[in-house]
């Protein structure tokens, strides 16, 4: 029940205080007050809020006072980083998110669609629509966990709005497959320049032959260890490998090629590869621009392997033990390659890998 109290101001007016308390367990977790001319006016407003705060929400609203955007992203990785699905991509937009004030100081309650689309405006100047699409789809996450979770009266409704507004009006998409593969001449281009420059530095020729092969990204290259190499039944062990969930670990098939690349590597150190990633995309980037070859990037060379093993005439299934592909419905983009039946691009190329044959044993 509300208390209210008479009290003289500095000219002598009496003035009338309503104070409302909420008490959970014996201790107060919520207080309210304001200050009236008339008595029958605190009274009024007290009644009329005590019966407003009967309503759960409307405690919770207040109680939310002050928490912004920042504070519900924060929340969500507090409260989940350890039980949810956090992929590397996942959790790096949600800390770029949290150091955009721009965005994470608007009120999470008070928070409107326009303030997201306006948010969503000012980052496809700097990014493009598939990277924004992944600010909007995990700030939306976010919202509706905490919103669940917690039970705060946030604008998860006004963030998933603005998500459907964007995605009609295409602001924000999916990301564009992409065909481009490499060229013999391209890849010969990039292995001479590479052999020109010394193994001193990274032997880009050398990844690059293991990539094409391999399927292996950058990042899981440089983790490939001697002693995860199984030679006698022909796969490695591919350690914290991407994936849409979390990283995970599993064993892929290396095909004749991709082991002779490997076999030909001193062992200098644990990893295989024991190179940085980041420099190893770095020297790509360098090298073709260096050579004048248009819009190859590193990846490029995974599709490349998938495509080459689909030309060679594998099933779906032998080219996932290879790629590392848990579902096959990501190759299927592949599988146009079988109209033009089985083919070798490689054969009778001058670098291609060539695994030696073991000697026979002396009888």
């Amino acid at each position: 029940m509300a208390t209210i109290r008479a009290r003289k101001n500095a000219r002598g007016e009496v003035r009338y205080t309503a104070q409302i308390r909420l008490f959970q367990n014996g201790k107060v977790v919520y207080t309210e007050s304001e200050t009236f001319g008339k008595k029958a006016q605190a009274k009024a407003w007290a009644d009329r809020r005590e019966m407003q705060l009967q309503d759960p929400t409307e405690r919770l609203k207040k109680q939310c006072r002050g928490y912004t955007v920042g504070d519900v992203l924060q929340t969500y990785l507090d409260d989940f980083i350890d039980v949810g699905n956090f992929g590397r991509s996942k959790l790096a937009t949600i800390k770029a998110l949290i150091n955009r004030p721009d965005l994470a100081d608007i009120d999470a309650m008070s928070l409107r669609r326009s303030d997201i689309l306006d948010y969503l405006r000012r980052r496809l100047k700097e990014a493009k629509p598939q990277t924004v699409k992944n600010d909007i789809m995990w700030l939306s996450v976010a919202f509706k966990t905490i919103a669940a979770s917690r039970e705060w009266p946030i604008a998860a409704d006004e963030v998933s709005a603005a998500f459907d507004v964007a995605s009609q009006t295409k602001m924000v998409k999916k990301a564009e497959q992409r065909d481009r593969r490499p060229t013999l001449g391209e890849l010969e281009q990039i292995i001479e320049l590479s052999e020109r420059s010394g193994r001193a530095e990274i032997p880009l020729g050398e990844v690059v032959l293991f990539a094409i092969f391999s399927a292996r990204r950058q990042e899981e290259i440089t983790k490939l260890r001697w002693d995860d190499l199984d030679c006698e039944k022909q796969r490695i062990l591919v350690r914290e490998a991407k994936d849409p969930v979390r990283p995970v670990s599993y064993w892929v098939h290396v095909p004749d090629e991709a082991l002779a690349v490997i076999e030909r590597q001193p062992r200098t150190d644990a990893r295989i590869f024991p190179f940085d990633s980041k420099s190893i995309s770095g020297r790509f980037t360098r090298m073709v621009k260096l050579l004048g070859i248009d819009d190859l990037r590193f990846h490029d060379l995974r599709h490349e392997a998938a495509s080459y093993w689909f030309e060679r005439g594998l099933q779906i299934h032998r080219v996932a033990q290879i790629t590392g592909h848990r579902s096959w419905g990501t190759l299927k983009r592949y599988t146009h390659l079988y109209d033009f039946g089985e083919q070798d691009k490689y054969a009778g190329w001058r670098y291609k890998p060539v695994l030696e044959a073991e000697p026979p044993l002396e009888e």
